[in-house]
């Protein structure tokens, strides 16, 4: 008796191997693999190229949007931006690919190209979460401050419990002079989130500028102790290396906006803030220091501290603390003094407690009226005069004595 085998298949494969590739990706991305997460889209999206069965256009598309989500991973911001177009043209209702697109543009410092992008995705969605917040980033990136506010309170009313749209809406309040509104947004962020340091931060700088500085120290000194260190993370993964930026409040700073944007490397800024210094072994790897503490008069306090920091980290400073304590008005002219063709007004730096009666300042200034007198440590001039007399410059010294360390007078006639 003879018998015959007979082989069975599927009329189909039970999951066509673009799926394969598709849901390997996405595991090998929750998983944390991204050179995996890469691979696995990547070979379905060639086998589909190929001819594969079972990979029609929507499929392949959403091969596309995996390999752009693992690229955006990875840091790769113009490999994840030509997959998510090519998602997008095998599949426009994709709603997290026109996201993902928006974010790219957000990312690479072009806000004002994202929000078509955001608002296209809601169009098909208009409730989508994760684009609203993206909207509401780019909105506020194009100071478009009004529109960021609006969405970001339609937002809160949906979930009143989200501290982070509480933190935004501080932001653009602040943004809009609405002062009040945006340090009660920052304190229900805490609220909501008691370990919110970066709303804390935020309530420190509006108190300071506001005068109030006992509130803008508590503020400060709350934020330190739970997050001394902020971290802006690089536009791509892996970072080109990591730079501490070290600042200090009421320490006369440079204004970071500008320095670091769209940045290729990992950036933590370290508040130096009360008498105590921080541990250096304790701040990773570091690659090289930026001191942000600018002002001789206003930080004499830092500085020391900020040099001794870079010194034991040993990593090349950008911005030397130990050169800025040698920028006093007076010590500029010191330098400067005896170059030939270099015109700089003569100082005389006068301590907070000097005798400023009309005979001792006779005795004291070494050059004629008029004169320049200013606080120590003002910029931009504020409390600046010119001064004619020596009865005028015993008045403007003799104000407000208890808020100026020291003042400095200079030779208005060699400026």
């Amino acid at each position: 008796m003879t018998t015959s085998a007979v082989a069975v298949q599927p009329a189909e494969p039970l999951t066509p191997p673009a799926g394969q590739h598709l849901q390997r990706g996405q595991d090998q991305t929750a998983a944390g693999h991204i050179d995996e997460a890469v691979a696995a889209p990547q070979a379905g999206r060639d086998a589909a190229g190929k001819g594969s069965a079972g990979s029609p256009s929507e499929m392949i598309a959403r091969l596309h949007a995996e390999l752009g989500n693992a690229h955006m991973r990875r840091g790769l911001l113009n490999l994840a931006s030509g997959n998510y177009r090519a998602a997008l043209r095998l599949a426009p209702h994709l709603i997290s690919s026109w996201c993902d697109l928006g974010d790219v543009h957000l990312k690479t410092g072009r806000a004002e190209d994202a929000i078509p992008l955001y608002l296209q995705a809601l169009k098909l969605t208009p409730t989508h979460w994760e684009t609203r917040t993206g909207l509401v980033e780019a909105l506020m990136a194009t100071r478009q401050y009004p529109a960021a506010r609006a969405l970001l309170q339609e937002l809160l009313a949906e979930r009143p419990q989200a501290g982070e749209i509480q933190y935004q809406l501080g932001k653009a309040c602040f943004a809009l002079n609405e002062v009040d509104s945006a340090i009660r947004h920052f304190e229900q962020a805490i609220a909501l989130n008691p370990n919110d340091a970066d709303s804390r931060y935020w309530i420190g700088g509006i108190r300071q500028t506001m005068g109030d500085i006992d509130a803008a120290e508590a503020a400060y000194a709350a934020a330190t102790q739970l997050r001394p260190l902020v971290r802006r993370q690089a536009i791509r993964s892996p970072p080109d290396f990591r730079l501490l930026a070290v600042y200090a409040p009421f320490s006369g700073n440079t204004p970071i906006q500008y320095l670091f944007k769209d940045a290729t490397y990992d950036i933590d800024t370290l508040a130096l803030f009360g008498p105590g210094e921080p541990d250096s072994s304790s701040l990773g790897d570091i690659h090289v220091v930026v001191n942000l503490i600018s002002d001789a008069d206003q930080a004499q306090a830092m500085l020391p501290a900020a040099a001794r920091l870079a010194e034991k980290l040993g990593k090349p400073v950008v911005n030397a603390p130990g050169k800025i304590l040698r920028t006093t008005r007076d010590a500029v002219a010191d330098l400067l003094a005896g170059i030939p063709a270099c015109r700089v007004p003569r100082i005389l730096r006068l301590d907070a407690g000097t005798d400023v009666s009309v005979a001792a300042l006779a005795a004291l200034l070494p050059f004629k009226f008029p004169v320049l007198a200013r606080p120590a440590g003002t910029h931009g001039g504020d409390d600046l005069e010119k001064i004619e007399s020596l009865d005028e410059l015993a008045c403007f010294l003799a104000r407000r004595p208890e808020s100026l360390t020291e003042k400095a007078v200079s030779d208005f006639g060699r400026l």
